[in-house]
């Protein structure tokens, strides 16, 4: 093992501008992570891809933009914490409360990592 990372903690913020067919809303996060550095690590910091993700009631999509923690490990550290500040700008349709919407927020995994936990699900 190289490196865990986690997310631990989520705060949000919501800001609305309702003009007509222009509305939006304005989001600010906070997302805490920590990571453990493994045996295996060469490195001090480790680049965690993430995404921040936005559904409609109805559970489509709205909007979705992976952003990059890094995370630095001082020289004898073995654990780290590390706070992003995120803001994302995104069209809103007033046919829905803004309570209905949902957001995610995760780790982008590769293609491999993704085949990997599939994998290990199955067994």
């Amino acid at each position: 093992v190289t490196f865990e990372a986690s997310i631990i903690d989520l705060v949000g913020a919501c800001d609305y501008d309702i003009d007509g067919d222009d509305s939006s809303v304005s989001l600010e996060y906070s997302v805490l992570f920590t990571a453990t550095r493994g045996p295996a690590a060469t490195s001090n910091q480790i680049t965690v891809p993430f995404f921040v993700a936005l559904a409609d009631p109805e559970g489509g999509l709205v909007a979705k933009q992976v952003f990059e923690a890094q995370l630095v490990f001082p020289e004898y550290a073995v654990r780290v914490q590390s706070t992003e500040q995120i803001h994302q700008e995104i069209p809103f349709n007033q046919a829905h409360h803004g309570a209905d919407y949902e957001t995610f927020v995760g780790f982008q995994l590769s293609r491999g990592q993704l085949e990997d936990l599939r994998r290990m699900r199955a067994n």
